[in-house]
């Protein structure tokens, strides 16, 4: 009884005996409804993100994202700075604007002076 009520419901000709739908073959289904308008891409932080060289060793992760926030907006998370295992700075880094155009500004300063020394600044890429 069970399985009965769980079954689809038969067609109107064939529980009629209507013998000329038994060969015919399934009647194809609606299209799928298109889906509706899809909202602009995010683009990921990550893709604002900036290598930096020649940082001083005297680098910290607070100072250089004040550095950068004033001259150039933005910074999402805290900027990473390459350190040798005895926690040195090894003079270069990474950080993370929170749009194109911070980025941009960022990229355009490169060999600005921070901290006495010119650093160079370049959109970061990923490896492949």
């Amino acid at each position: 009884l069970l399985a009965a009520a769980l079954a689809p419901p038969a067609k109107a000709g064939a529980a009629a005996g209507n013998e000329s739908d038994a060969g015919a073959a399934a009647a194809p289904a609606a299209p799928a409804r298109a889906p509706a308008a899809a909202a602009p891409p995010v683009v990921p932080a990550a893709e604002h993100k900036a290598c930096l060289k020649y940082l001083p060793t005297s680098t910290t992760e607070g100072d250089l994202k004040a550095f950068f926030e004033r001259l150039c907006g933005p910074v999402v998370g805290t900027p990473q700075i390459l350190r040798a295992p005895n926690g040195k700075v090894k003079g270069m880094g990474w950080i993370v604007f929170a749009s194109r155009e911070s980025l941009d500004r960022a990229v355009a300063r490169t060999e600005t002076e921070y901290n006495g020394k010119k650093i160079g600044v370049s959109e970061a890429t990923t490896k492949r």
